[in-house]
């Protein structure tokens, strides 16, 4: 069971503004941050993911990433339930520049895409 709940709008662009939509874990804890700009919602119907933050139930961080034009865009982070680093990724417009992966005890293994596809129909 999740709780859902919106926040204030965080600030204004050209009048705009950006607004946080929070998701926690069943015991509370913050689960998901995601981050819309209502421009572009006012503007094509459908908010626009841009900014993504996902953690474990213990607060732990599990995933972070940034979207521009629905395109990957800056660096994508992710880490297993220990805290140790699961990727790295360099996205230029939805362009993967550079990545690593690592196992759970940090040792290093082949890079696999990442896939966002569910994230941003949610």
């Amino acid at each position: 069971m999740s709780i859902f709940g919106f926040s204030q709008p965080l600030k204004a662009q050209k009048n705009y503004p950006i607004v946080q939509i929070e998701d926690f874990h069943q015991n509370g804890n913050l689960k998901t941050q995601k981050v819309f700009n209502t421009e572009k919602y006012i503007n094509s119907g459908k908010l626009v993911l841009e900014d993504y933050m996902e953690y474990y139930n213990n607060q732990q961080v599990r995933l972070k990433f940034t979207i521009k034009e629905n395109k990957l865009d800056g660096e994508l982070v992710a880490y297993w339930n220990n805290g140790n680093l699961k990727r790295k990724d360099l996205y230029k417009e939805g362009k993967l520049i550079e990545g690593k992966m690592w196992d759970k005890h940090g040792k290093e293994i082949s890079h696999s895409k990442f896939e966002i596809k569910s994230i941003l129909k949610s």
